[in-house]
C-alpha cells in the first residue's frame, strides 16, 4: 500500500509548542537542548492535554519513546534522532513483521504491522531524509552529524501496546515487585538472590543490593520511599537504605524461608510471614521481634498492615485468612472459604476491605467488619500468586501462574483487562502511586511495566527464550551465532538482523563458529563496552586524527587511556540498561545481548541536523 508523503511543519520562529511542532525534529532537537527531557516531556502532555481523547495521533507514541530513554537521553541528549528512530520506526515499518511471531489478545493473533495509527515510520524516514539534504537541500550545512547505532531488529517491546517496558537482567525468577512512591523507580527481589533498584523510564543499570544467601521471596518499599525491605529463602529479612544501597539491619528469628513483608504506616515496625507458621512484628529502631502471632497451621504467604497499623492480615496454605490486633497480639477474625492454599493478601486503602489471592484460583474480597464475603473475583485459569488494590481502592490487580494480569472493578467484580506478555507464570503485581501503571514479575525472570488502562498485547519477538551467554560472528561477518543458558542456537543475517533459524546447519557463508569461540576479526579503530548501563562505541584517537576514524570523535569529548598505549573516545551511546552479558562486533556491526533480548546494531553516518532551529539566528 503507498501513502502520501508527509509535509513537515514549517514552525515561525519563537512559536509555543503545537501538535505540528512535536513531530517536526528540527523543533524536538533544539527543545531538548533549551528544556531538557522533562521540558520536552511537558510540551508533550500540554499539548496531548488540550485535545480532545483519541485525537493525538501520532503525539502519544512519540511520548511513550521519549519516556522509554528519559534518562538516558538526560545524559546524551545528542542522540535524540538515534532514540526515536530505534523505538518508532519499528512501530509500523514493512520490516517489522518478520522480525515477529506476533501477537495474541483475546480475539487471537494480530500481524505486527496492522496498527490504528499509521504513519510513525514515514515520520522518521522523512526526519532522515531532510537531515540528511541540510537545511539548502546540498547535504552541507546545519550542526555536525557524527555517528549513530541504529537497530536491526525491533525493540522489545512495542509502542502502543499495554506494556510499556521490560527488564530482562534477572538471574532467576522474580518473585517480588513494587513501585517507590515517587512513581519513577522499581524495586525488585530475585530467586538469584538480589533485590534491584531502578528508573523504569530508561533508567539504565539497576542498583543491585546484596547480602541475602538464597533467593529474594518479598519486597516492600516504605512510605517515604528511603528504606526498602527484603524477604528471603535464607530465614532473614533486611532493611536497607534505597538511596546508597547500604544494608541497615538483618533481622532473624524465622524458622525457615521469609514469605512476605510489609512496612508499617508509620514506618516503626515491619512485620513478616513465613514458612514457620508465624506473623512476627519487628520494631525498626531496636531492630528487634515485638510480636511473634501464631494460629496458622501451614506457611503463611501474605500479609499486610491495616491503613492505621493497629491491624494485620495474614494469609496461609492452611486455606485461611487472619486478622490480628499486633498491640495484643492476638487472632480477631479467621475467615475461610477459599478451596485451596492462600498466596497473597492485601487491605484496601479505606481499611473497609481485605483482598486475598489464592490456588483455588479466585480472588476474594471481605468485608473489613464482619469479614463477610463480597466478591469473588473468577477469570483466571491457574493460580493467583500476587493481588494488590488501587491507591483510589476502586479496582483490583492479580497475576497468576496463567501468565496474565488481571485488573477488576471492585464495585461491579468485573474483569477490566488481561494483559499477556509474560511467558512464564506471574508471581508479583503491584499498582503506581498515580494508578496509572502496574508492575509484575515472573518465572520468566523479567520485570515488566503495563498501561493500567491495557491495550493491545506486545508483540513477540523471534529469538531466544532464556538470557544469551555467547555471541559469534563468522569469519565473513555475514552470519551472527548466538546461544543461551538453555543451549539454544540461533543464526542470524547481519545485513537484516533477522533469525535464519535454529542451529549452525543455518549458516551459509561457510565458516562456523565453535560455541565457545570469540569472535574472529574485529575492527581495531573501535572498542566497546558498557558504562552505568549504557552501551558505547569509542574509536582510537589516532585513527579520527589519521582520518580513518568516524566523524563522529569530535574536539571536546573525553579520551581516555586504554593501557595499551593509545587514547579512545566514545563516538556512539546506545540505551541498554542491566548487565551486558555478551558483546561481539565485526567491523561496524555490534551484537549486544540483554538478558535474552538480542540487540544487533550497526553504526552509521548520522545525517546533519536541519539547520538553525525555530528562533535560531
Amino acid at each position: 500500500m503507498s501513502h502520501p508523503p508527509i509535509q513537515l511543519p514549517q514552525p515561525p520562529s519563537g512559536e509555543e509548542p503545537s501538535p505540528h511542532l512535536l513531530t517536526d525534529i528540527r523543533f524536538l532537537e533544539t527543545r531538548l537542548e533549551e528544556s531538557g527531557v522533562e521540558g520536552l516531556l511537558e510540551d508533550f502532555r500540554r499539548v496531548t492535554g488540550s485535545l480532545p481523547a483519541g485525537a493525538g495521533g501520532l503525539l502519544p507514541l512519540l511520548e511513550q519513546a521519549l519516556r522509554a530513554d528519559r534518562s538516558f537521553l538526560t545524559r546524551h541528549p545528542e542522540t535524540l534522532f538515534q532514540c526515536l528512530w530505534n523505538r518508532c520506526w519499528w512501530f509500523d515499518c514493512p520490516q517489522g513483521p518478520a522480525h515477529s511471531q506476533g501477537t495474541r489478545n483475546g480475539k487471537g493473533l494480530v500481524e505486527p504491522g496492522d496498527h490504528p495509527v499509521a504513519g510513525l515510520s514515514r515520520l522518521c524516514e522523512s526526519w532522515r531524509e531532510r537531515k540528511a539534504a541540510g537545511p539548502t537541500g546540498g547535504g552541507t550545512g546545519g550542526r555536525t552529524g557524527g555517528q549513530w547505532l541504529r537497530s536491526l531488529r525491533p525493540p522489545s517491546w512495542t509502542l502502543g501496546s499495554a506494556q510499556v517496558a521490560v527488564f530482562r537482567d534477572h538471574g532467576g525468577a522474580v518473585g517480588a515487585v513494587a513501585f517507590f512512591p515517587d512513581g519513577r523507580r522499581l524495586v525488585s527481589g530475585c530467586d538469584d538472590g538480589l533485590v534491584r533498584i531502578r528508573e523504569w523510564e530508561g533508567g539504565g543499570a539497576p542498583r543491585c543490593l546484596r547480602g541475602h544467601a538464597q533467593g529474594v521471596r518479598a519486597v516492600a518499599v516504605s512510605g517515604d520511599g528511603r528504606f526498602v525491605a527484603s524477604a528471603s529463602a535464607d530465614a532473614t529479612i533486611r532493611v536497607w537504605d534505597s538511596g546508597s544501597g547500604e544494608e541497615l539491619a538483618c533481622l532473624r528469628g524465622h524458622e525457615g524461608p521469609v514469605n512476605g513483608v510489609v512496612f508499617s504506616p508509620d514506618l516503626g515496625r515491619l512485620a513478616s510471614a513465613g514458612e514457620d507458621a508465624t506473623v512476627r512484628v519487628w520494631d525498626l529502631a531496636g531492630r528487634s521481634e515485638v510480636a511473634c502471632l501464631r494460629g496458622h497451621a501451614a506457611s503463611v504467604h501474605g500479609v499486610a498492615f491495616s491503613p492505621d497499623g493497629t491491624g494485620l492480615i495474614s494469609g496461609s496454605h492452611d486455606k485461611t485468612l487472619r486478622v490480628w490486633e499486633v498491640a495484643a497480639g492476638k487472632e480477631t477474625l479467621c475467615l475461610k472459604g477459599h478451596g485451596d492454599r492462600l498466596t497473597s493478601t492485601a487491605v484496601s486503602p479505606d481499611g473497609r476491605l481485605f483482598l486475598s489471592g489464592s490456588w483455588d484460583p479466585t480472588i476474594r474480597l471481605y468485608d473489613a467488619t464482619d469479614g463477610r464475603l463480597r466478591t469473588c473475583l473468577t477469570g483466571h485459569e491457574w493460580p493467583v500468586y500476587g493481588v494488590a488494590f488501587s491507591p483510589d481502592g476502586t479496582r483490583v490487580v492479580s497475576g497468576s501462574y496463567d501468565n496474565t494480569i488481571r485488573t477488576w472493578d471492585v464495585a461491579t467484580g468485573k474483569e477490566l483487562s488481561c494483559l499477556q506478555g509474560h511467558e512464564g507464570r506471574v508471581l508479583g503485581v503491584g499498582f503506581s502511586p498515580d494508578g496509572r501503571h502496574l508492575v509484575s514479575g515472573a518465572q520468566d525472570r523479567t520485570v515488566r511495566v503495563w498501561q493500567a488502562a491495557g491495550g493491545t498485547c506486545p508483540q513477540r519477538l523471534v529469538g531466544h527464550d532464556r538470557e544469551l551467554v555467547h555471541l559469534a560472528f563468522t569469519a565473513a561477518g555475514r552470519r551472527l551465532v548466538s546461544r543461551s543458558s538453555d543451549g539454544v542456537a540461533r543464526v542470524w543475517d547481519t545485513e537484516t538482523g533477522q533469525a535464519l533459524g535454529l542451529g549452525q546447519e543455518e549458516l551459509g557463508d561457510g565458516s562456523v563458529p565453535a560455541a565457545d569461540s570469540s569472535p574472529p576479526a574485529v575492527n581495531s579503530e573501535f572498542r566497546i563496552g558498557n558504562r552505568e548501563g549504557d552501551f558505547v562505541v569509542e574509536c582510537r584517537v589516532d585513527a579520527v586524527m589519521a582520518g580513518s576514524g568516524p566523524a563522529a570523535a569530535q574536539a571536546g569529548e573525553t579520551a581516555g587511556d586504554d593501557g595499551r598505549g593509545g587514547d579512545w573516545r566514545p563516538v556512539a551511546w546506545y540505551p541498554c540498561p542491566g548487565q551486558t552479558l555478551a558483546v561481539g562486533y565485526q567491523g561496524r556491526i555490534f551484537a549486544v545481548a540483554e538478558g535474552s533480548h538480542l540487540h544487533l546494531l550497526v553504526l552509521e553516518p548520522l545525517p546533519v541536523s536541519i539547520g538553525p532551529a525555530p528562533g535560531e539566528a
